[in-house]
């Protein structure tokens, strides 16, 4: 069943993310040296420097937990390795995204939070999750009836000029 409201509530955010990504790219992209082919490429390698193995499930527990303990973190991950935790903290650490506070207690104790940039991109993150489950489920109820607008075509997604796209209704 479709939830119109929810569906024209992710088509604003879809015209409003399509303008702030515009004025942005306007601005910011004059700055950075480059053709759009190696634009893109230096998203990937961020993307991929950011979002590595273990890091999405970090930003979440952390966002969700606010600050926690190096042990708390690695057993709410599961089958993630001391080492490798420590690692990947260590590189978010290192480009922002997380804070390490280490408590003067006794023993010292370590917990880990989300420094203002990673809270951002958390938060900016939770409507492209919250648009996945809903068009997911949309399409296990009903896949030939109940798919979102977006992804019924709805919107014109596919206008790339920069500038929100036109809204052709069915």
């Amino acid at each position: 069943m479709i939830n119109t409201e929810i569906d024209e509530a992710f088509e604003r955010l879809y015209h409003e993310v399509r303008a702030f990504s515009h004025t942005v790219r306007a601005q910011v992209m004059e700055t950075i040296p480059g053709d759009a082919q190696t634009r893109a490429a230096q998203n990937v390698r961020l993307a991929r420097t950011m979002f590595g193995k273990w890091s999405l499930e970090i930003l979440s527990a952390l966002y969700g937990a606010q600050a926690i303990g190096f042990e708390d973190l690695r057993r709410t991950l599961r089958g993630v390795t001391s080492s490798v935790l420590s690692h990947r903290l260590k590189m978010m650490e290192s480009h922002g995204m997380v804070v390490r506070e280490v408590q003067t207690t006794r023993p010292v104790r370590v917990r880990y939070g989300l420094t203002t940039k990673g809270l951002t991109v958390a938060v900016l993150g939770e409507p492209v999750f919250l648009f996945l489950q809903y068009t997911d489920r949309a399409e296990r109820t009903n896949p030939s009836l109940a798919a979102p607008a977006a992804a019924r075509g709805r919107w014109n997604v596919r206008d790339r000029r920069g500038s929100p796209a036109s809204t052709s209704k069915q």
